[in-house]
């Protein structure tokens, strides 16, 4: 029996995905990418040359990270601006048949029912031909963006952990002498230590473990969300990972606000 071959389209909803500058050619059509028509045009040539399947590539956030900004990402029209790819996907399955479709969707930045209600929309309205390539995100721009409150209150405790450490740090360097002299700075010292070790030995129950490799843990909070950290990452209304280590035969994550462990 003779194989067979699957043709996927490969694209985003921007001007470029992955062939950066190709949009500056006279031939090439995706500063169309915000009419409809284009879609449904791109559908219907995709159908008609046989391709099983248009795959949707997506990104939340922006890339900033050349260079401080993301000024080089702008000027190359680097998969920004990008519109939501799922809201094209029914247009171009009222004009096919068979094309099948998959699209990307950040599984941090979704809410669980919301997303469930969109995709079971689209399997309907595509007759039963959408796919979900599930991803999570890396972009800290993406982070500031979509969970701005829970960012500032990553920060505010990473300042305070900062400054914690600054009065350590500065009390440890002074003489035997004026440390002798401050009994109330060793007294606030001490009540600041005592707070960190009672942050670290409390549980957070609305987090868990799931699993370690090579220094990242994957967890996951009861409201929503797997990520995937390392020490020194911030994790929303939690503040920064401090470690990631073995405790009683099992996996723990220390965090700033307590300790994430896994599931027994």
């Amino acid at each position: 029996m003779p194989r067979e071959i699957r043709l996927n389209a490969f694209d985003m909803n921007c001007v470029g995905h992955i062939q950066q500058g190709l949009w500056t050619h006279p031939r090439d059509q995706s500063s169309r990418y915000t009419e409809l028509q284009y879609w449904m045009d791109y559908a219907k040539k995709l159908e008609r040359g046989l391709f099983d399947g248009i795959f949707f590539a997506d990104v939340v956030g922006v890339y900033d990270v050349y260079g401080g900004n993301a000024d080089a990402a702008l000027r190359g029209a680097v998969q920004v601006p990008v519109n939501d790819p799922t809201l094209v996907i029914p247009a171009m399955a009222a004009v096919t048949q068979h094309l099948g479709f998959g699209v990307t969707a950040n599984l941090i930045y979704e809410q669980p029912f919301l997303f469930a209600r969109r995709m079971s929309t689209l399997d309907h309205l595509t007759g039963g031909r959408i796919g979900w390539n599930i991803v999570t995100g890396y972009l800290d721009s993406a982070a500031r963006a979509t969970t701005n409150q829970y960012a500032k209150i990553a920060d505010r405790l990473d300042r305070i952990d900062q400054r914690s450490v600054a009065v350590v740090e500065t009390t440890a360097s002074l003489p035997a002498a004026t440390q002798a002299s401050a009994p109330a700075q060793t007294a606030a010292l001490a009540a600041v230590t005592s707070e960190s070790q009672k942050l670290s030995d409390r549980i957070l129950p609305d987090w868990v473990v799931h699993d370690v490799q090579n220094g990242h843990a994957l967890v996951e909070s009861r409201y929503g969300g797997l990520f995937a950290v390392s020490a020194g990452s911030v994790l929303p209304g939690i503040g920064r990972v401090d470690m990631i280590k073995r405790q009683d035969g099992h996996w723990v994550v220390l965090t700033a606000r307590g300790t994430i462990t896994s599931a027994r």
